[in-house]
């Protein structure tokens, strides 16, 4: 005999009240064979022992606050500021959901604390990041930026360079806590937004001295890599 999803439940229902009500007789048994001198020499009745047990199983089955966790917390002190110089504490400020809010939040504080530059695919960077191997603790990768993906926190970019006459490639998050400072060496972009094809091309086109000095640029205009007869675009 198959039963529908109401059946399943109330049968579940009755179950649940014929185990309570044989646990409410056990202890109620149990406690009667041990206080059965108390009773007898004046305590307290049945009726009253019955009441106890009764109060003492709601007590148990009420459920317990959690406490607040820490992303609640968070969410609580997370502020965004919009174009218009307004600051937003709700994601209906805001007018976004509570993903996108959090995340514009987490971008701001980063800003806040880590200077990043304007750049693009094309551009020569040196990027200096923490790490725990190094006796002075930070290692720097200097290389031309082929490729570079917004996509808020986890916006990412990749610097490729030829050392020793193999390349490498060096993947880093933009907001990452890792990273101590990115420096454009050289403003500039390509055609192409990604620069992939460069790995089939000579060493001398993704070749960048770890020396480099920086050139001076107003931050602001890009300019245009202009290329030479025969040279990638």
């Amino acid at each position: 005999m198959q039963l529908g999803t109401a059946g399943v439940r109330g049968m579940h229902g009755r179950l649940y009240n014929l185990l309570r009500t044989s646990t409410v007789s056990t202890r109620f048994q149990t406690r009667a064979l041990t206080t059965g001198s108390e009773e007898a020499a004046g305590g307290t009745s049945d009726h009253e022992e019955l009441e106890g047990c009764c109060q003492e199983e709601a007590a148990a089955m009420e459920p317990v606050a959690e406490p607040s966790s820490t992303s609640m917390r968070d969410v609580t002190a997370a502020v965004v500021v919009d174009k218009e110089g307004n600051v937003c504490r709700t994601p209906r400020d805001l007018k976004t959901d509570l993903l996108n809010f959090l995340n514009q939040s987490d971008i701001q504080k980063r800003k806040r604390k880590f200077d990043i530059p304007l750049f693009t695919s094309g551009s020569y960077l040196a990027v200096t990041r923490a790490d725990p191997l190094s006796s002075s603790g930070t290692s720097k990768f200097v290389g031309i930026c082929i490729a570079r993906t917004n996509k808020g926190l986890g916006s990412i970019f990749t610097l490729r360079n030829v050392i020793n006459g193999m390349g490498v490639e060096m993947m880093f998050e933009l907001y990452s806590p890792k990273l101590k400072e990115i420096q454009v060496l050289k403003l500039e972009r390509r055609r192409k937004a990604k620069l992939y094809y460069l790995r089939e091309k000579p060493p001398q086109y993704s070749t960048v001295d770890e020396n480099m000095e920086p050139v001076p640029n107003d931050g602001v205009n890009v300019p245009v890599y202009k290329r030479g007869k025969g040279e990638p675009a």
